[in-house]
């Protein structure tokens, strides 16, 4: 059994978005959508052509902040690589974006969480020049916290620390 969910066969990424990718205007006006945002634009963490940044606890209609998040980081000078997680649900859910020729977003995510290849699902290409990869990773009995804080506080340094270990030196 995989760590990580998958979309059912023939689910897009994200429910606010259309058949060409683009993100419905409800989606994209939604307060709980403009929060998800913020957050994670107010958390990141830039290390080289790389960044990170969290959204926190959000639900699962939110999801697609973390899609504009990264498509947002993604457009800063020198950024090749975004990833943007939050708590959603009892996991770890994100996404990570590239524009460089030398990421694999699939095999990114599977090495910063140490997985095998069948444990991340991957969306493949994305419009533009970017590549994007999805993740969900179930947190198990530690996703049934009552504390969001608090795990959000667990997870966000667990995760901040392997993207450290796997980028380098924080600039």
């Amino acid at each position: 059994m995989s760590r990580l969910g998958r979309p059912s066969e023939g689910s897009s990424p994200s429910s606010a978005t259309n058949e060409r990718g683009n993100m419905s205007e409800e989606a994209l006006f939604s307060q709980g959508h403009l929060a998800t945002l913020t957050k994670a634009l107010n958390s990141t963490h830039r290390l080289n052509t790389h960044v990170l940044a969290g959204a926190g606890s959000i639900r699962p209609e939110n999801m697609s902040g973390l899609d504009t998040a990264a498509d947002t980081l993604i457009r800063l000078e020198g950024v090749e690589t975004a990833i943007v997680f939050a708590l959603k649900d009892g996991t770890l859910s994100g996404v990570l974006k590239t524009r460089s020729g030398t990421v694999d977003p699939h095999k990114w995510i599977t090495s910063l969480f140490s997985f095998t290849e069948d444990d991340v699902y991957s969306f493949g290409e994305d419009d533009d020049e970017k590549s994007t990869c999805h993740f969900t990773i179930p947190l198990g009995l530690l996703g049934k916290c009552p504390d969001k804080s608090q795990l959000w506080d667990i997870a966000n340094s667990y995760v901040t620390n392997l993207f450290v270990e796997k980028v380098g030196v924080e600039e």
